[in-house]
């Protein structure tokens, strides 16, 4: 049986409720204050985008099909011509499950959290560039 990541491991292991329950209440104000943020400084899909994927990073078991909904970020991402984004879907495949560790969910799912916020900064302070230059 493969490792548990260490969030299931907390509240596996711990008696004690309320350390789970700050443990859990953690990564929920962790989640929103960064969803509030992306919210407040990227477009309206960046700000989507993280919120779906930093819904699933906050969850403390994080099965393989839950990685599906990582094909949202993905689409966007390549729309905005990040053809590295391409390799997302791929590190998932079921044909390397048994070369993988089993780390790479939640790699993958922190690198599109981050990915997609810097993106939409980049493509908006070009596109703002472009404007004063063109003014």
């Amino acid at each position: 049986m493969p490792a548990l990541p260490e969030a299931c491991d907390i509240l596996l292991v711990q008696d004690n409720s309320l350390e789970v329950e700050l443990t859990q209440t953690q990564r929920y104000s962790g989640r929103v204050g960064y969803d509030l943020l992306v919210r407040v400084k990227s477009s309206a899909p960046a700000g989507y985008l993280t919120a779906v994927v930093a819904s699933q990073v906050a969850s403390p078991i994080v099965w393989s099909h839950y990685a599906l909904i990582l094909l949202l970020p993905v689409a966007w991402l390549i729309e905005q011509r990040q053809w590295w984004a391409a390799a997302i879907p791929f590190a998932l495949t079921w044909v390397l499950l048994a070369v993988m560790p089993i780390e790479i969910y939640p790699l993958v799912f922190y690198v599109t959290l981050i990915g997609v916020p810097v993106v939409d900064w980049r493509q908006r302070t070009r596109a703002e560039r472009q404007v004063l230059a063109a003014a």
